[in-house]
C-alpha cells in the first residue's frame, strides 16, 4: 500500500493539491476524481495532516469508511450519537468508542483520516480544554494504582 501512496504523491495533480493545502489556500475543490480513486487520494493526503471526509448521510459514511480502511486501517468513523433505529448500530459501545477515538485524535492533533456526515458535525461537544483534561493515557508496561485510576475516571 505504501508504494501506491508514493505513486499518488508523485502525480502532478496530487502535488498541486498538496501544495495548495500546504500554502493554506483554504478549501480546495477537486473535480474529475472518480469515487474509486478518492480513498487512495484521501489516504495520501492524511499522511501528514488531518483529513475530514464529509459525506451526505450516515449510511454513506459507513460505506465509505469500510472502503477507506483498505488504504488506511486507522481511519476514523464519526457518526451522530443517535441514528434512526433502522440502523443496527444505533446505540452501541462500539459507536461510542469510535467517536471517542476520533475526538481524541482531533484534540491531540494526531494526523488522521476521518469519515463523517453533516449530522455528526452539528452536534454540540464539550470545550476542547475540558475534553483534553479528561484524557487518561495508559500504555503497555505502565504501572497504575487501580484506586487512583478509578477515582480519576469517576
Amino acid at each position: 500500500m505504501k508504494e501506491l501512496l508514493r505513486a499518488i504523491a508523485n502525480d502532478p495533480g496530487y502535488r498541486q493539491l498538496h501544495t495548495s493545502l500546504e500554502a493554506g489556500d483554504g478549501t480546495v475543490a477537486v473535480f474529475g476524481l472518480s469515487e474509486s480513486h478518492r480513498p487512495a487520494v484521501n489516504a495520501a493526503l492524511a499522511e501528514d495532516r488531518t483529513v475530514v471526509w464529509v459525506v451526505p448521510t450516515p449510511a454513506e459514511a459507513m460505506r465509505l469508511f469500510e472502503l477507506q480502511k483498505a488504504y488506511r486501517p486507522d481511519t476514523g468513523l464519526y457518526l451522530p450519537r443517535d441514528l434512526p433505529l433502522v440502523h443496527l448500530e444505533a446505540v452501541s459501545s462500539e459507536r461510542r468508542a469510535q467517536r471517542l477515538s476520533v475526538l481524541s485524535r482531533l484534540a491531540l492533533s494526531v494526523p488522521s483520516l476521518i469519515v463523517t456526515c453533516p449530522e455528526a458535525l452539528m452536534e454540540r461537544l464539550v470545550p476542547h480544554e475540558t475534553f483534553l483534561s479528561q484524557i487518561v493515557s495508559v500504555r503497555v508496561g505502565d504501572t497504575i494504582d487501580p484506586r487512583m485510576l478509578l477515582q480519576r475516571l469517576l
